[in-house]
């Protein structure tokens, strides 16, 4: 596994003890590592649900991934948001970037169905089984569509899963699996600037 060096910091939002803000780390398993190009920085924020509400981690994490992105320096930086509350999560990239965090919900076979692509759900080594698997298939398709440019124009069921790809990668894709707390599951997806 390849991953960023953790980076715990508090941001200067607020009171530290509600809202934190630190570095985690995609989870990469590749044969050669040069062929994914550089990772993106990707941030979790996590919120004290007794003293912030969904809309103020919205708003933190706008904040948040604005700085982050302009600590680029000169070249301008890509940057996509998540947010699953009390969680949410940031990526900062010099190209292309989505990232994505669902709460692992209950299996359910019909929403399954409805997000995979034909071939996905019609081959039993990629149909996706269990509450996780699901949540892998919709979290990692979102991340994709966020890095294409706009979520709300792709159907799921015409995108394909990169989570499901023998190497997490599609051309000049790649995908990751992101650190999150239990119960989440979270991907991000970027594009090798060089290919």
């Amino acid at each position: 596994m390849i991953g960023l060096p953790e980076e715990r910091t508090s941001l200067l939002i607020g009171d530290p003890q509600v809202i934190s803000v630190h570095q985690t780390m995609p989870l990469v398993a590749h044969d050669n590592p040069d062929e994914l190009g550089q990772l993106p920085k990707v941030y979790l924020v996590s919120a004290d649900v007794t003293k912030l509400n969904s809309d103020q981690l919205r708003a933190a994490t706008r904040i948040a991934c604005k700085e982050k992105g302009a600590m680029g320096g000169s070249r301008e930086h890509q940057t996509s948001r998540s947010y699953r509350f009390p969680f949410a999560l940031f990526a900062v990239h010099s190209d292309s970037v989505g990232i994505d965090i669902e709460f692992v919900d209950p299996y359910d076979p019909v929403f399954a169905e409805s997000i995979c692509t034909p071939a996905e759900w019609s081959k039993s080594q990629t149909r996706p089984e269990t509450s996780l698997e699901v949540a892998d298939v919709w979290s990692s398709k979102e991340a994709l569509a966020k890095a294409l440019g706009d979520a709300v124009k792709y159907d799921p069921r015409r995108l394909p899963s990169l989570a499901l790809t023998p190497d997490s990668a599609t051309g000049a894709w790649h995908t990751a699996r992101i650190d999150v707390p239990f119960g989440y599951t979270g991907w991000v997806v970027w594009k090798h600037e060089n290919a």
